[in-house]
């Protein structure tokens, strides 16, 4: 596997202590891969619990991985106490699905995507953030929502 030189990953990890941002994913998985030079991600860590009151930024995990060349996206919810998530991912994201978008979603434009769930236990989606997802993912065929929040703005067409 050392001879590799694409890895496209999708990945939702539970229980860690911290975020995986850019040094770890560079420490752990891609300084063992010399020949890479195509590398793509969307990464989702939730469920963190940490001793820690270090609640990095998205700015802090997105420079985590811009110093390291890659470019990337994140955005990250505290919206449950000692249950924060991260969702991080390569810009542009050359995936056809991505998983498990919340509120927090920044937006974007993501041609390539065509499958898209969205999960947020926490807060509503509103009409204003499905235009946003109308404008961001302009090619979806295929949309999963699971929310449990009734929407505040209920607007009737």
């Amino acid at each position: 596997m050392s001879h590799l030189e694409k890895l496209t990953i999708s990945l939702g990890v539970r229980g860690r202590t911290s975020f995986i941002d850019g040094i770890h994913l560079d420490n752990c998985i891609l300084s063992r891969l010399p020949h890479l030079h195509t590398f793509v991600f969307n990464i989702i860590t939730d469920f963190v619990g940490s001793t820690e009151h270090f609640e990095p930024s998205a700015d802090h995990i997105r420079r985590t991985f811009i110093q390291r060349g890659h470019h990337a996206d994140c955005y990250i919810d505290y919206h449950h106490v000692n249950m924060p998530r991260c969702h991080v991912y390569s810009v542009p994201l050359n995936m056809e699905r991505m998983r498990h978008i919340s509120h927090g979603f920044p937006g974007g434009t993501f041609i390539n995507v065509r499958i898209l769930s969205m999960l947020d236990d926490s807060h509503s989606f509103e009409h204003n953030f499905f235009a946003q997802i109308s404008r961001s993912f302009p090619l979806l065929s295929r949309l999963v929502v699971r929310n449990t929040t009734p929407q505040k703005e209920k607007r009737s067409h």
